[in-house]
């Protein structure tokens, strides 16, 4: 009973990672930063973006622009290991593109589907 039990609960703790999509995000290539790591790691789940910082941004602005639709999400102090979410519940299904513009002057872009 106990492995059965064991088993169902390591099955639902996994589940919410299978409709999770990784957006890879890359710098534009006109940016002056130096710093190789990207700040941010980005998860599309259903209707909505897990960002989770991975650094101290002073401050940053998350764009999804795509058929017509576009949200923006302004975010005044990202600290490490803390998770934003971006509600995309009114976005119409189809192909977007994210763009992540920081403080810094750094521009991280990525695209993804709904």
């Amino acid at each position: 009973m106990k492995k059965y039990l064991l088993l169902f609960t390591v099955m639902v703790l996994c589940i919410p990672n299978l409709f999770a999509e990784k957006i890879a995000l890359s710098k534009d290539k006109n940016a002056k930063d130096k710093h190789t790591e990207v700040p941010v790691d980005i998860e599309v789940f259903g209707n909505s973006i897990s960002i989770c910082s991975n650094e101290y941004v002073d401050r940053m602005t998350v764009v999804a622009q795509g058929d017509g639709d576009s949200s923006v999400l302004e975010i005044d102090s990202a600290v490490p290991g803390e998770v934003y979410e971006m509600d995309l519940r009114q976005s119409s299904h189809g192909h977007y593109d994210l763009y992540i513009y920081t403080s810094t002057g750094e521009i991280l872009n990525g695209e993804f589907e709904l």
